[in-house]
């Protein structure tokens, strides 16, 4: 499709959407209408070495509205504006945000939709639709068409433009040929807007097919996938690898609900092509977040209850050999494909629950990678962490104390410029606790302990709730630092972070 018939194509959309629910709401019989005011001020003291120097004050003013509509058994509407910035009363600041309109008849279900959610499918082996490669935290606008089961066969159909200026289809089949096997296939393709971007090409397009076996209440599921894309027809082919798959293919054998007594299991088998390119998922996005490229592995894990305690062991263990390096974005030359980076990782975890809320977390992680041609970038090509957490929570208050070990033994690195951390232990805390029906208190503390370097990150958080629509809170410091469970979260653990001295009041009013 070329650029100039997708900018139509998209607008109409949302033109199309914006009149028919402008028509339809006045017409409803009781729609609803709902929202919320936010004022957010921010205080920022900066470094004392910071060009700006001083204290930084911003102000910013939120405000949305929410129409809902239900008129008949199938049709719903639903429409959101709002402003944000320093003033929200100028109609220029006024956006329309989300909005759909959802007919549901004849076994069908039909949307049309703009800067929503909509890429969420049955398909999950191989994950081609995922993260951020979807565009613009996957928002877009556009229909989709789904055909609710009906005699063992479903299936679902989008059209789209992400919020990139890209256009995607996206089709999913399925059909249940019986109690024992149930058959699957998917079609993806993304048209660029911009020939800037990929100068050398003008699409990507993937198709799939999956079956899935079920016997003795384990599923057996497969899935094996191709990609096209016209920028690779200029570059050599081999299109057969040592008796691998499709240099331009991804597969995937997984089987799940194994038991044996009490014992669970789960394991996938993997084998990921050096040229197979999905730019629909962050797994194998060639430019931005891709990093499953020519890659071979399994991952095997078992989930053993101990008997009559409230215990359970978890052993995982997951490999992989691959030509791809993730950090340069590279892959060794073709004469060395022989020698490919080989990692093994390996976790056993128990997992403790006590009386009273009270649970508790043990793990310890192995770790090898052997690195064929750059083995002073690391720290060792085998590394070991432990970690431990205590967490208590009820209706009241949630504590939670995490420390972690990590990369024993292992000594600091520069290289290139780059810091490699070696040992450092990494303390964290939690805390929430509800004071009163008005008040709350919220809390995320870490602390590093490296050898040669120790820093900290915090995050308090106070609120009070005027009414059960009307709350105030103030709020200390920079929660994204430990957002990602705590002492795991890698923004604080391999990154020298400092407690920002930056200080947020908050006042919303929902309505």
């Amino acid at each position: 499709m070329r650029k100039h018939e997708a900018v139509k194509i998209g607008g109409a959309l949302a033109l199309a959407l914006l009149l028919t629910t402008m028509a339809t709401i006045p017409a409803l019989a009781g729609p609803s209408m709902s929202g919320f005011y936010e004022l957010n001020y921010e205080q920022l003291q900066d470094n004392p070495g910071d060009s700006h120097g001083g204290n930084l004050g911003y102000i910013k003013h939120y405000f949305e509205l929410r129409f809902y509509s239900k008129p008949t058994s199938w049709v719903e509407t639903f429409f959101k504006v709002g402003a944000n910035g320093e003033n929200v009363l100028k109609p220029e600041n006024f956006h329309c945000w989300e909005n759909h309109i959802q007919l549901k008849r004849w076994g069908m279900e039909a949307v049309l939709f703009s800067n929503e959610w909509r890429h969420s499918f049955s398909e999950y082996l191989l994950g081609l639709i995922s993260g951020e490669a979807r565009g613009d935290y996957g928002r877009a606008q556009g229909l989709r068409l789904d055909m609710l089961e009906r005699k063992g066969a479903r299936g679902a159909l989008m059209i789209s433009r992400n919020g990139e200026g890209d256009d995607v289809y996206i089709g999913r089949f399925e059909k249940r040929l019986s109690r024992h096997l149930d058959l699957g296939t998917t079609f993806l393709q993304r048209d660029w807007s911009d020939d800037n971007v990929h100068p050398d090409s003008s699409f990507n397009r993937v198709i799939a097919g999956d079956l899935k076996i079920t016997v003795l209440n384990a599923d057996l599921t497969l899935e094996y996938a191709e990609s096209w894309d016209p920028s690779l027809e200029k570059q050599p082919q081999r299109r057969w690898i040592d008796g691998r798959a499709g240099n331009r293919s991804a597969f995937k054998l997984e089987a799940r609900g194994l038991r044996l007594g009490s014992i669970s299991f789960l394991g996938h088998y993997r084998d990921y092509g050096r040229e197979f390119h999905d730019h629909l998922s962050d797994q194998f996005h060639p430019t931005d977040w891709g990093s499953s490229f020519d890659q071979t592995g399994y991952f095997l894990q078992a989930v053993i209850p101990v008997p009559r305690k409230a215990i359970t062991l978890t052993l995982r263990h997951d490999g992989y050999e691959t030509s791809y390096d993730p950090e340069k974005r590279t892959f060794l030359v073709w004469e060395d494909r022989r020698r490919a980076y080989r990692v093994r990782w390996s976790q056993a975890e128990l997992y403790i629950e006590f009386k009273g809320g009270i649970t508790a977390r043990i793990n310890y992680d192995w770790y090898t990678n052997h690195d064929p041609i750059r083995g002073e970038f690391k720290l060792s090509e085998s590394t070991e962490s432990f970690f431990a957490e205590v967490q208590s929570e009820n209706e009241i208050a949630l504590v939670k104390f995490q420390v972690k070990k990590k990369d024993i033994g292992q000594k600091d690195r520069v290289y290139g410029g780059s810091r490699r951390f070696g040992e450092r232990t990494i303390f964290g805390t939690e805390v929430k606790a509800n004071i009163s029906e008005r008040w709350q208190v919220y809390s995320r503390m870490a602390l590093v302990d490296s050898r040669v370097d120790e820093w900290s990150t915090l995050m308090a958080h106070v609120g009070y709730f005027l009414a059960s629509n009307a709350e105030i809170f103030i709020e200390f410091g920079s929660g994204w630092h430990t957002d990602n469970d705590l002492v795991n979260d890698n923004d604080i653990a391999d990154n020298i972070r400092k407690i920002d001295h930056k200080l947020f009041f908050v006042t919303k009013i929902s309505f």
